[in-house]
């Protein structure tokens, strides 16, 4: 009953879900990935607005330290050119040491290697660099102060560096370099629900609930807690180009808890509303206006199974935001 259950909620969130180009699932996918956050940089660099508004001044913040501009210098790096994107991938249980880091780019595979060999013949305490997969292939264990297990780094070609608590994510993404099939997920509806997902979001997620998030939620206050359990799946995210538009879709186990869903997301939003219009007018603190307008533009509704929520701030009200910042 369960398993059918859970068929019905995927299969509802896969209808449902905002539509574009399909994503291409990432080869570096671990089979036993359930959640995926995918930050595209590129596109988001791209875009009309982070173009006129942000870059410029991000470029120059990271001009000014010196520090990190070295570091990136000897590595051939220019995060603002040479990266491309983000994924985060996660399994469904609650072990620290599970999930992987992919980030694809452009990386100067000798020069990290180069680097790498002498940051561990200066500081062998902190970066620990072993040879893998017959000693075609490099592994670094980094080891900082404040964290409490090492983190294990490869960079498998020269598109892509990855990254994870554990040992055996990166061994396995290395043994995948240079292969192009398309990743298997064990979860094989999740799978499907990330292959309908719309490939052109600047930010994206999709996650499905499992036993892992089901006993995190254990901790969350009652009633908050109570709306939580009600949700089963969810898949969407941003898409900046001139304008931001966010688009979910979050999966109920029916038709009855949707519209509850719905309900409480409605009063939230309203409860928000008020609260940033009381703000605004005791202190409005720069770009208020434009959370304020944000969250008025946000739609809430359910479809059978599912809440679709929907938002949008305009090129023109965030040149209008703008303009009164540097007034």
């Amino acid at each position: 009953m369960i398993r059918h259950r859970s068929a019905v909620v995927l299969l509802a969130l896969v209808v449902c879900a905002p539509m574009g180009r399909a994503a291409d699932l990432d080869p570096y996918l671990p089979e036993d990935t359930e959640s995926v956050l995918n930050v595209n940089f590129k596109q988001i660099l791209a875009s009309d607005l982070i173009k006129k508004q942000v870059l410029e001044m991000a470029q120059e913040a990271l001009r000014g330290n010196d520090q990190i501009q070295d570091v990136l210098k000897d590595l051939g790096f220019d995060p603002f050119k040479d990266l491309d994107r983000l994924v985060v991938a996660s399994p469904g249980g609650a072990e620290k040491d599970r999930g992987l880091i992919v980030l694809h780019g452009k990386f100067d595979v000798a020069k990290f290697k180069a680097k790498a060999e002498e940051v561990a013949k200066e500081n062998s305490e902190h970066l620990k660099l072993h040879k893998v997969l017959g000693g075609k292939q490099m592994l670094y264990e980094v080891n900082m102060p404040d964290l409490d297990e090492p983190i294990f780094v490869a960079v498998p070609s020269r598109d892509t560096l990855v990254f994870s608590p554990g040992k055996d994510y990166v061994l396995d993404a290395l043994k995948k370099s240079g292969k192009t099939e398309k990743p298997t997920l064990k979860n094989k509806k999740f799978q499907t629900l990330l292959e309908k997902l719309d490939g052109k979001q600047s930010v994206s997620l999709a996650v499905v609930k499992t036993p892992g998030i089901t006993k995190a939620l254990e901790q969350a206050p009652g009633d908050v807690k109570a709306i939580l359990d009600t949700i089963q799946a969810l898949g969407g995210g941003l898409t900046i180009s001139d304008e931001v538009k966010l688009e979910f879709v979050v999966t109920a186990e029916n038709a009855k808890d949707a519209q509850e869903l719905q309900k409480s997301a409605k009063a939230g939003l309203g409860l928000a509303t008020a609260g940033l219009a009381a703000l605004t007018q005791s202190n409005p603190a720069p770009g208020i206006e434009l959370i304020v307008d944000f969250v008025k533009s946000i739609s809430v509704k359910s479809n059978g199974a599912n809440v679709v929520i929907k938002g949008r701030i305009s090129s023109d009200t965030i040149e209008e935001a703008i303009k009164k910042k540097n007034q």
